[in-house]
């Protein structure tokens, strides 16, 4: 066994793996007049058919009705013989008896004005290899006497089971519930495909070839935009056109707790999550993720919003020792006019000492609010390097996941990545960049970190932006790199759907300099903070296959992206 200074050891991580995915009855019918020989019955009015037994047939229809009760028509001496009520026309009630040794069905219709005497006996053949009998479920009706009181009907919509076996010989009448055995098959093929990609150094921990030493933690980050139930609850919300029961908060709530409970994060930083009041989350669920072990700090949006955003994290394994609850909206600014917060939180695992600084945001929504996003952007990062900077323990580990609102070709996505822009006088949406975002009395630098005791000469109208976190991205969206060079990858990963496929949800990791760049595509490498696998997103014909978003899979309008990562705390 290794030391935990082998452990520490720097492993050259290239989190840009190849993501992509390889694309990759007979009918038995009572009224067949075939083979059916008819004695005429005398005055016939009402008919009611008995089969005889010699052996007792098991029949089990308790799945559709339940407590049916009739009175018992069986022969003394014999064993108890077990009744089939077939529907008949009018109020004809029909019993069958199975004879195991002929296979005969005699009928026996009595009229209610006549004594049992008048008759009307049929006989009809049966092989034994054709008692399996499958019913279309649309044609499957009940319709009862309404006279007799000695029976008792409770259905079951979803599911009609009846059995009948007698030695080797079956009959099963089932229907099942088309809709649920669909959504089953569904959920399988978007497991298949949302399977998990593992990084080398992941790879190997996976296979037992590295092993975890010491207080080092492996832990599991998840970020989801939830959807805000108040968004539904608009009259011209986007979903109008999605069935008005996949919109339900109740439905809603039971499709999160099954992916949250199926991914077991350690962090969960969600958007568009209920608040109650300022910093208080909605009950339903932080009451759930409590009893899963979770805390949590939170901000609900400026203004009439309901909504916001929080960071929640296993206490079994996490403290937070200090946290920042970011308000973009400043009046006196246009470029911060937004509602959008973001939380910060810095975690430091149960019996360690080195910290975690977590950060979650979501990004002003709209296509023409590059400007309101690049400021929004440079705000928190400032916020992201004082909580770094005030750990007292060196810090730099630090994720950053969230909604965005923009995709991995964009100019903001490069500040992340890049770790710098040159934004004044760049075209947006709307126009061009500014060269001067922020006024010098708020006190932000260029290298996006506060400064407001001293003026320095790049916080007036420089026009670019730089930061040291040296951000990986967990997802690479295809062909990362043609897309800075301007081409699109003809059918990439996908977090949400507004009007079209898109990729506006990312997780970030920070990472240092390395000293042998031909070891590194983007001249980092990782060190306290190593990636170890992702969570494989699917493309827009993917999720249109699966029914789109919402839906009975997935009860957002986007998808959650989970990534594990081992902390190294020494």
């Amino acid at each position: 066994m290794g030391s935990v200074e082998n452990a520490a050891e720097i492993v050259e991580v290239d989190s840009d793996e190849d993501t992509d995915f390889s694309d990759d009855g007979n009918c038995f019918d009572s009224g067949q007049e075939d083979d059916v020989e008819v004695l005429e019955p005398l005055g016939v009015v009402k008919q009611e058919i008995v089969v005889e037994v010699n052996e007792p047939v098991v029949y089990n229809n308790s799945k559709y009705f339940k407590k049916r009760k009739i009175d018992s028509l069986q022969d003394q001496g014999n064993p108890p013989s077990k009744v089939l009520l077939l529907d008949g026309p009018e109020s004809q009630l029909v019993k069958i008896e199975v004879n195991p040794h002929d296979f005969t069905i005699k009928q026996e219709s009595e009229a209610e004005s006549q004594s049992e005497d008048a008759r009307l006996v049929t006989k009809v053949e049966l092989n034994p290899d054709d008692l399996k009998v499958e019913l279309n479920p649309d044609e499957i009706t009940s319709e009862l006497n309404p006279l007799d009181p000695t029976i008792k009907e409770e259905t079951e919509s979803e599911n009609i089971k009846v059995e009948l076996e007698l030695d080797n010989v079956e009959v099963t009448v089932k229907r099942e519930a088309i809709d649920g055995s669909k959504q089953e098959r569904l959920l399988a093929k978007f497991n298949s495909i949302r399977s998990w990609a593992y990084t080398r150094f992941g790879d190997d921990i996976k296979n037992g070839i590295r092993n975890i030493f010491g207080d080092n933690v492996k832990f599991r980050v998840l970020t989801y935009n939830i959807l805000a139930q108040s968004s539904l609850e608009k009259v011209n919300h986007p979903f109008s056109k999605r069935p008005d029961h996949l919109l339900t908060w109740d439905f809603r709530l039971q499709g999160l707790m099954r992916e949250i409970g199926s991914l077991n994060p350690d962090i969960i930083c969600l958007q568009e999550v209920e608040f109650s009041d300022l910093t208080t989350v909605n009950q339903d669920v932080a009451g759930f993720l409590a009893f899963k072990g979770f805390s949590y700090k939170g901000r609900r949006r400026s203004g009439s919003k309901t909504d916001g955003c929080a960071i929640f994290y296993k206490t079994e394994r996490f403290e937070c020792d200090a946290f920042e609850l970011v308000n973009f909206k400043h009046e006196e600014l246009l470029s911060l006019s937004g509602n959008s917060v973001g939380v910060i939180c810095r975690l430091r695992p149960v019996q360690a000492a080195r910290r975690l600084v977590v950060g979650t945001v979501h990004l002003h929504f709209g296509r023409d609010k590059d400007v309101t996003r690049l400021a929004q952007i440079a705000l928190f990062l400032a916020e992201l390097d004082k909580m770094c900077g005030s750990g007292g323990d060196g810090g730099g580990s630090c994720i950053l996941a969230g909604d965005f609102n923009l995709e991995p070709y964009t100019d903001v996505h490069r500040l992340i990545v890049k770790g710098k822009l040159s934004y004044g006088g760049l075209p947006c949406s709307g126009g061009k960049y500014p060269f001067e975002l922020f006024p010098p009395q708020l006190g932000l630098s260029g290298r996006l970190r506060w400064n407001k005791n001293s003026w320095n000469r790049d916080q007036k109208g420089c026009g670019s932006f730089s930061h040291e976190f040296g951000f990986r991205s967990v997802y690479q969206y295809r062909e990362e790199r043609n897309l800075y060079q301007g081409f699109a990858p003809p059918e990439s990963e996908v977090t949400a759907y507004q009007g079209c496929w898109r990729a506006l949800d990312h997780i970030f990791y920070s990472t240092l300099p390395s000293q042998w760049e031909y070891n590194s595509h983007d001249g980092r490498v990782e060190k306290h903070l190593k990636l170890l696998s992702k969570w494989r997103l699917p493309s827009g014909p993917q999720m249109e296959g699966l029914g789109g978003l919402p839906s009975a899979l997935a009860p957002s309008d986007h998808l959650p992206l989970a990534a594990d990562f081992l902390f190294l705390t020494r």
